[in-house]
């Protein structure tokens, strides 16, 4: 009230300016100051950026939801298109804002454009901005159609298990193993999108870790798939990798390893029955039973 009367004021020595008025306390305090350093972040270093938003959310607890999502919720994804590797700070942050918002509706409305691009592009492509939208998926889930979980967050899982070092394929693979997760995949993503990425993982990667998560993910799926895939492209898998898998040191799979394949066996045999078991798996398990390891 006061400075809308000193800007009315009749004389010019008396009246508020443009200055004054930029400067006033109304303007650097509360909400407004809020949105006003979000943002200046764009004129900011990436260290300065990373900074305020790990400092931010005590700043919007006092907010209102719909200015959250209104106002701030795109400032901030807006601040992610000029420099993706923000992602990292950014996604917590979300989270955090999604609880105030005034529906799961409106806030995902205003962040799904910006999610699918980022996921589209896996961020930055460093680890740290891959394992932040990896850490959010269960977040994302809950949040989000399960159209937009199974078109945009499948790729962008399948993405990180075929490019991703090997920390972060075994935790998108983790991921996929999370059963409402792998409910979201169509049978056309499993065969052609999901699966293939998965068993060249299991089959060449040199890591145990991200092999044994990957037949993991195998011995769950096989419910899902008719014998003739199955035939065709999980027999060759498993029997290369006990057979045939070499190390960089020249070495056969791990006990894990094989362990593994036992179990994605036991399962094809519980899927498909007695004579598919004693045909295409007891062979390839005496293999296994006579391994050195």
């Amino acid at each position: 009230e006061n400075l809308i009367r000193s800007m009315m004021a009749l004389s010019t020595s008396v009246r508020t300016n443009g200055i004054g008025v930029t400067n006033h306390a109304f303007f650097n305090s509360g909400a407004l100051a809020v949105l006003r350093s979000i943002d200046a972040l764009t004129t900011r270093d990436i260290g300065a950026q990373a900074s305020q938003l790990m400092a931010l959310p005590p700043q919007l607890m006092g907010l209102p939801g719909r200015l959250l999502e209104g106002a701030v919720l795109p400032s901030l994804c807006r601040l992610c298109t000029t420099n993706s590797s923000l992602w990292t700070y950014t996604m917590p942050l979300c989270v955090f804002i999604s609880g105030r918002c005034v529906s799961n509706s409106s806030y995902a409305s205003v962040m799904e454009p910006f999610l699918r691009n980022a996921l589209s592009k896996c961020g930055d492509g460093t680890s740290d901005c891959v394992l932040a939208f990896i850490r959010c998926m269960d977040h994302i889930f809950d949040k989000f159609d399960l159209s937009f979980v199974s078109e945009s967050c499948i790729k962008f899982l399948a993405d990180v298990v075929e490019k991703g070092d090997n920390n972060v394929k075994s935790c998108a693979i983790s991921v996929l193993c999370e059963r409402k997760i792998r409910n979201t995949i169509s049978k056309d993503a499993m065969c052609n999108l999901v699966l293939p990425m998965v068993c060249k993982e299991a089959c060449k990667n040199n890591d145990s870790t991200v092999q044994c998560y990957g037949l993991y993910f195998m011995s769950l799926v096989v419910r899902q798939l008719d014998s003739h895939y199955i035939i065709n492209n999980f027999l060759p898998s498993l029997k290369y990798i006990v057979v045939d898998h070499k190390n960089e040191a020249g070495v056969g799979s791990s006990a894990d390893v094989l362990l593994g394949c036992a179990g994605v066996y036991q399962a094809l045999g519980d899927a498909l029955g007695p004579a598919f078991m004693t045909k295409h798996i007891l062979p390839v398990m005496m293999i296994i039973m006579g391994h050195e390891n």
